[in-house]
This record gives C-alpha cells, sequence and structure tokens, in this order.
C-alpha cells in the first residue's frame, strides 16, 4: 500500500523485514481490494516452481530415481511448514534452489566465461532470496565457499574470479531497489533499515533463556519439523564418508543444510516456517542413490527394506500433520480484522487514515483499504518488549515500552490525527498513558460496535464528505 502511494518502506513506515516482498504486493496483489487471495495464488504457483526446481536438481545431480524421490518429500513437507498464507519464507525457496544449482552448473562448465556468468547468475538469486528474507542470504556464504573451494582442477585465480562474479551477482540483484530508493534520495535509509535495522537487531539479540537451552531447542525442533528426511540424510552422509566421490557429490548440499538450519536458529525462536528453507538440500539428501531409497544403497536389499520400514511411522506421522494444517488453513482467522474494517470503511472515505493496535488486528489496514497515520503501524516490539514465544512455547505477556518508538507516534498523531483509533485487548495500550490523554482530548468513543474488548475512538472533526457519522 505504501509502494502504491508513492512511499518507500523504511522511509515512511517502520519496518523489520526485507523489501522484496513489499514490491512483490505492489506488483501482483491488485490495487482496488489489496486481498491476499491474489498474492497466494501466486505463492502457489512459485512453490510448485521451486519444487520442480528442487526435483531438478536432483536430477542433475543423481538421475531420475532421486528427483521423484526428492519432489515426493518435498510436496509431504512444504505445505506443512509454509503453514501461513504467503508468508515471505514461501518466496526465498525458489530463488536459493536456482542458486545452487547454477553454481552446480559452474563447477562443471569447461568455459571460464560461462562459468563466470553462471556464478553471477548464482549470485543473482542468492540477492533475490536475500530480498525476501535475510536470513535465507546465507545461501551467498555457500555460494562463494563453493566457488573458493569447489572447483575441480582449476587455478585459485579461477576460483576467486568465481567469488568475484557471485558478489557482482549479489550487488546486481539489489539494483533496481537502490536505484529505486537512489531516485527519491533515500539510498541511506534503505541501507539503514534494510542491512542495519536497528528493529530487527533487537528482536533477533533478545535473549529468553539460556544459550545451551536454546539450542537444545534447535534441535528438538529440527527433528519435529524434518523428522523423516534428516532421518534418511543421515544414512546418505554416512555411506558419503566412506566413498571420496560419493563425498564429494554430498559436501555442498550438506554444508547448504548447515548453513540453512543455523538460518533458521536465528532469534533462537525456531518457527515452523524457518525450517522450510532447509527443506530442498535435507530432501536431496535423503534422496541420493546410496541412500535408503536409492538403487546403489549398499547394504542389500533386505537391510534396506528393514531400514526403511520404521521410516514408515515418520510417513504416516508427517501425512497426518499435512492434513492437520490443510483443514487449518481453509478456516477464516480474521473474522474479527474483517468486522473491525468494515466498521471503520464504511465511516470513513478514501484519504483518511487510522491507526490500529492489536495482535490479531494488522490486516485491518489492507480490509479496510486505508493506510495508517503514523509509520509505526505494527507495534509489536516497537511499543512493546520483542515477543518471546517459540515453536514450542507461549510467549510471556509484553509490557509497554516508553521510548522512541513511542514519541515518534505521537508526533506523527499531533501532525496527522488519525480518523480512527482502534485498541485491542491484547496489548497493553493501558500504560501508555500519553497516548490515552491524547485520546480523551481529541476522540470520542465509538460504541457503534461491540466486538469483545476492543475499543474505537473516533476523531471529533466530521468527515468533509462520503457516509461518515452526521
Amino acid at each position: 500500500m505504501v509502494l502504491l502511494d508513492g512511499g518507500l518502506p523504511y522511509i515512511d513506515t517502520v519496518e523489520l523485514k526485507a523489501p522484496g516482498t513489499f514490491y512483490l504486493a505492489s506488483l501482483v496483489a491488485p490495487p482496488e481490494g489489496r486481498g491476499i487471495e491474489d498474492f497466494q495464488c501466486w505463492a502457489n504457483l512459485w512453490a510448485t516452481a521451486g519444487m520442480l526446481a528442487t526435483a531438478g536438481l536432483a536430477w542433475s545431480l543423481w538421475g531420475r530415481r532421486a528427483a521423484v524421490a526428492t519432489a515426493l518429500l518435498v510436496v509431504l513437507h512444504a505445505g506443512f511448514l509454509d503453514s501461513m498464507d504467503a508468508n515471505y519464507v514461501t518466496w526465498t525457496l525458489l530463488p536459493q534452489v536456482l542458486a545452487m544449482t547454477m553454481a552446480l552448473l559452474a563447477t562443471r562448465s569447461q568455459s571460464i566465461w560461462r562459468t563466470l556468468l553462471l556464478w553471477g547468475v548464482a549470485g543473482l538469486f542468492a540477492a533475490i532470496a536475500t530480498l525476501f528474507k535475510r536470513p535465507a542470504g546465507v545461501v551467498l556464504i555457500v555460494l562463494i565457499a563453493w566457488a573458493l573451494f569447489g572447483g575441480r582442477g582449476a587455478r585459485k585465480q579461477r576460483h576467486l574470479q568465481g567469488a568475484a562474479s557471485v558478489l557482482l551477482g549479489f550487488a546486481a540483484g539489489h539494483a533496481p531497489i537502490a536505484l529505486h530508493y537512489g531516485m527519491h534520495g533515500e539510498l541511506a535509509g534503505l541501507v539503514d533499515g534494510y542491512v542495519l535495522n536497528q528493529w530487527g537487531s533487537r528482536y533477533v539479540s533478545a535473549r529468553h533463556q539460556p544459550l545451551l537451552a536454546e539450542l537444545r531447542d534447535g534441535v528438538f525442533a529440527s527433528a519435529y519439523f524434518l523428522g523423516l528426511p534428516l532421518a534418511m540424510a543421515a544414512f546418505t552422509v554416512m555411506a558419503s564418508l566412506r566413498d571420496p566421490k560419493r563425498r564429494r557429490e554430498t559436501t555442498w548440499v550438506l554444508v547448504w543444510l548447515l548453513a540453512a538450519l543455523g538460518s533458521a536458529a536465528v532469534g533462537m525462536r525456531f518457527y515452523q516456517g524457518y525450517f522450510l528453507t532447509a527443506l530442498p538440500p535435507v530432501c536431496l539428501l535423503a534422496a541420493a542413490p546410496w541412500g535408503l531409497l536409492g538403487s546403489r544403497f549398499s547394504r542389500g536389499k533386505w537391510t534396506q527394506i528393514i531400514l526403511i520400514a520404521p521410516l514408515l511411522v515418520l510417513f504416516l506421522r508427517q501425512s497426518w500433520m499435512l492434513e492437520g494444517t490443510r483443514k487449518r488453513r481453509g478456516l477464516s482467522r480474521d473474522q474479527g480484522a474483517q468486522a473491525v474494517a468494515n466498521h471503520i470503511k464504511n465511516r470513513t472515505v478514501d484519504g483518511e487514515k487510522i491507526w490500529v493496535w492489536g495482535w490479531h488486528l494488522w490486516g485491518v489496514y489492507s480490509l479496510a483499504d486505508r493506510r495508517s497515520a503514523s509509520a509505526i503501524y505494527k507495534s509489536w516490539g516497537l511499543l512493546t518488549t520483542p515477543n518471546d514465544n517459540t515453536w514450542r512455547r507461549s510467549g510471556t505477556r509484553s509490557t509497554f515500552v516508553d521510548g522512541p518508538a513511542a514519541a515518534k507516534l505521537l508526533d506523527d498523531f499531533e501532525t496527522d490525527p488519525p480518523a480512527y483509533i482502534v485498541l485491542g485487548s491484547s496489548v497493553p495500550h493501558r500504560d501508555f498513558s500519553k497516548l490515552h490523554r491524547f485520546i480523551q482530548e481529541r476522540y470520542s468513543r465509538d460504541r457503534s460496535l461491540t466486538l469483545g474488548r476492543v475499543q474505537f475512538w473516533r476523531h471529533l472533526d466530521p468527515p468533509v464528505s462520503g457516509n461518515g457519522p452526521q
């Protein structure tokens, strides 16, 4: 909405996320509706392309049988891991797979110019993944390491040229957005918001339990979300240790997997969707020809069958979890936000701004087609302490933080008071005494809609035109 109205994330809004998904939504989401349906359709097509690309990489590495096994494993897990509607992790998978595919082709190329071009394209895809989700940028580290140490029979200079090409491609991938900000004279704001981002740093650096306990949580989360392919990949890795040729083929897929699991550990919360980026490499390892599903398993057919049998339990477990995800995805989770949005949209006119503070009310802006009156439109971690819930532990009650974000919010309101202020029951707004004082002086309570403990405050100035209150 900000981009379509001529604004810029990080400049006109306070953001924690990378900018790629904002630009993507401005391209594929309908401006008149701002609904998520079209965006979700594109996300599903993108995810399907990611599955096909992963299968294609498996075919290039190990043949047709591995490609089929990889595709089946991705299908079995992707919908479960990507349980949110068009979440930003959805968009990172395909460019990461394409980046690694280009790297593989580069290591096989005999032409120096074609090799450097392929490394550059790999860096370009790594940039796209990073623009969607910063932790996905770990694939850049894998690419540089592969370019430097993964070639066979090449001179050291060529290795350095390959790594330089990766970095050039990575820079080129960021060029369009950097140019957009530069044309508005806000390139420094992009660097400050996208690269440095004090709010994001504060979020990921917050510690809620001892480091050893957090790492143990990461091991449990990995086993919970990726139990089946991890168990199968372990056999592939063990078989590779005994054979130099196999070890050479699996090394960089294993490095990719470890880097992806490391990216899932950012913030030590281990949310379900974070493990989606680890899905391609772990499925590739699980489907290797000398793994449990492969035709070159070295322990004999009966041993292979005996070892596969217990994994059927994990297969049935994963199918059950995927079915649960399918049912949850069919439920409407924003009925409250829709009711709030309809109430506001029927009482405001185009161009008027609102402000919403509620854990499950962020969608009101798009559902009502009304911009936020403040750059601080999503307040968790800005007006409050960062949420501390993890993949298996509920968060503690958040507390209000009277800091620079609170001061900026009030400054924005003084400059341009919102037509409506909506306060949800799950946020500590009662502790924000200056906000309540501002509301009491300039707003009247709107009691025309009863929705739990949500409070509506309508600005006293009547609208100039439209169907507002008389």
